[in-house]
């Protein structure tokens, strides 16, 4: 395997959902993402939901034979909005990613595709869009 160092970073407005709340799911929302992008994990996925004023949320995190993944979700005051970062050295999908983070009902989001390999460069980004649900991988 070639290494890449891609790391994909999304911050996303979200739909209040109870999903935004619910540790198992968001567990088991990450897991099958690591293994739907072809990607191990070493650590399993673990979630907590912090309670504290003005951070309340739920905050994922797992690490991969080839990196790390983590989420955050804030869910105090809408809108909703999450936080994710996937850093592999693996090659992936980032559409497919951005389609997996929909399931928490995305209304606007931007990412940033950082190629971390020295020097660091810019791969891809988009900023303050709404959402395309044609984005089917």
């Amino acid at each position: 395997m070639k290494l890449e160092h891609k790391h994909f970073i999304v911050r996303a407005e979200v739909a209040g959902t109870p999903k935004l709340q619910d540790i198992s799911f968001v567990e088991d929302w990450m897991s099958r993402l690591i293994k739907s992008v072809g990607m191990v994990t070493l650590i399993e996925p673990k979630a907590v939901y912090c309670d504290k004023e003005n951070n309340r949320g739920i905050t994922a995190i797992a690490a991969l034979t080839t990196s790390s993944t983590t989420l955050h979700i804030w869910d105090e005051k809408p809108p909703c909005y999450l936080q994710f970062d996937l850093y592999s050295c693996k090659s992936f999908d980032y559409e497919h990613v951005l389609h997996a983070i929909n399931e928490f009902g995305m209304t606007r989001y931007e990412y940033y595709m950082l190629n971390r390999e020295t020097p660091f460069s810019h791969i891809h980004a988009k900023g303050h869009g709404l959402f395309e649900p044609s984005i089917s991988k």
